[in-house]
């Protein structure tokens, strides 16, 4: 079987193809005939593959492999068994595209082309592990013994869990309680601690006695609710990054901000304040689809319980 991987990084100064090309040479025994490796243009993504050649002996089944409309990138391991029943399909529906080589991932990166991620995996037919990187709306998407797992920017889960793109997702207590939407929480994962709390200008404390507290923050609802239950009026400043410059500018009186140990604060002339919530990785789940399918989440949560 053939090995593949893929790394999606935030931090532009990470060299990513360094990381890729030494991580898939750990997988060099699971596909000796060929490996590849692929960085998009941001670098904020890699994908790496060592191949073992079943279907298509050439170079045309290399991977990473491109889509013909240049928007997908994939590594592939497994075997579609009808594969060449899609081809047929897609040639019936006025598909007069030559075909590069004979290689099922050739086949799948088409059909995706035509009729879409869903409809393509929902044709497929066999064993297979799928990680696809879509240029266009930004995701990676992998697919694997039936499950299809997208790896979305962590404020955004909720929202794909809330409107049922996704039965569930893993996320941090903060994000829900700022989305403040209806899911089921269904397993506090432990993972990722940490607490949200109001930093403000080393040596300095709060004037409760001021008519209204200026807050600097991007928790806006959290920090709204902090503040309303302590009787306070308060006007939020919202920003999405620097925050820690806020209060030594005069822009706001504090932040409330992500805090794991107060270093990042104290390195900017900060202390940490009051803590307003402790917060970590929660597993969610959509009501809808709890409702329909709780007896397959209650037993992913059941596994996942046992490994923790």
């Amino acid at each position: 079987m053939c090995g593949i991987l893929g790394i999606l990084s935030t931090d532009s100064s990470n060299d990513i193809d360094t990381l890729v090309s030494n991580a898939l040479s750990t997988l060099h025994h699971r596909g000796p005939d060929d490996s590849g490796v692929w960085c998009n243009l941001s670098k904020e993504v890699a994908l790496g593959h060592t191949r073992l050649s079943i279907l298509d002996l050439t170079s045309a089944g290399h991977q990473p492999m491109s889509s013909i409309s240049g928007r997908y990138q994939i590594v592939f391991n497994g075997e579609i068994y009808n594969h060449l029943d899609l081809r047929n399909k897609l040639e019936k529906n006025g598909d007069s595209l030559s075909w590069a080589g004979h290689s099922d991932t050739e086949t799948i990166l088409r059909c995706i082309d035509c009729w879409g991620i869903e409809k393509t995996l929902k044709s497929m037919v066999g064993m297979f592990a799928i990680t696809l990187w879509d240029e266009q709306d930004r995701k990676l998407i992998l697919e694997k013994a039936g499950f299809t797992f997208l790896n979305v920017r962590n404020q955004d889960v909720p929202t794909y869990v809330m409107h049922g793109a996704a039965d569930l997702g893993v996320v941090g207590l903060d994000v829900l309680a700022e989305k403040e939407y209806d899911l089921i929480k269904l397993l506090d994962l432990n993972l990722g601690k940490c607490k949200v709390a109001i930093g403000l200008k080393a040596g300095t404390q709060l004037d409760w006695t001021k008519s209204e507290i200026k807050v600097a923050t991007k928790h806006v609802n959290i920090a709204k609710g902090f503040f309303e239950k302590k009787a306070m009026a308060v006007d939020i400043v919202k920003l999405y990054g620097s925050i820690e410059l806020a209060p030594l500018v005069g822009l706001s009186d504090c932040i409330v901000d992500i805090v794991e140990t107060g270093a990042t604060m104290k390195q900017n002339g900060l202390e940490v304040g009051d803590t307003i919530m402790e917060t970590s990785a929660h597993l969610i789940a959509n009501k809808n689809s709890f409702y329909i399918k709780k007896e397959e989440i209650l037993n992913i949560k059941e596994k996942i319980q046992e490994v923790l």
